[in-house]
């Protein structure tokens, strides 16, 4: 990787982030940690997508999101069922990518990211969980499949709802 970047990232950010640290603490890992990808995000796409302009990734329904983000800000863990469903749904939303030919890549907010990244790390290793921060902005970014475990997840006429709006 870019060693130079990464450097660069941590003497800027760094400082910056212990500053609003309670006393005591240092910098937050993980907001250096998202400033750092958001900065290799050219690298990090350039490993996923290779040349392709576009970016066809898979996203989550954006109460999804909300719900999500409360759960690992509160509690730290989601509901048994949600979690169960969840792991379906991207299993379903996996296939979809990978019959396509297309890379599997979930993008979700930075604040989701890391624990995402880590939930669903032992059960699909080849699944990357990029940050929306992360994708450069002169990649198009396509949402090929949304994965929405719960009610949402039919849409009109019993079908999978697939949304290809830009980023």
């Amino acid at each position: 990787r870019d060693m130079r970047a990464i450097i660069e990232v941590l003497l800027e950010w760094g400082p910056r982030l212990a500053a609003n640290a309670p006393a005591g603490y240092g910098a937050d890992t993980g907001a250096l940690v998202s400033r750092v990808r958001q900065a290799l995000g050219r690298a990090i796409t350039q490993q996923i997508f290779e040349d392709a302009r576009e970016c066809k990734v898979m996203g989550l329904d954006a109460h999804l999101e909300l719900v999500l983000t409360q759960a690992l800000n509160s509690s730290g863990d989601m509901e048994p069922t949600l979690a169960e469903n969840l792991l379906h749904e991207m299993g379903l939303a996996i296939q979809n990518q990978e019959g396509q030919g297309l890379p599997t890549a979930l993008v979700v907010s930075p604040i989701l990211r890391a624990g995402l990244a880590r939930y669903f790390m032992g059960r699909f290793p080849h699944l990357a969980v990029l940050a929306n921060t992360a994708i450069p902005s002169d990649r198009i970014s396509r949402v090929n499949v949304v994965a929405a475990p719960g009610p949402k997840i039919d849409g009109p006429n019993g079908t999978r709802p697939g949304s290809q709006s830009g980023r």
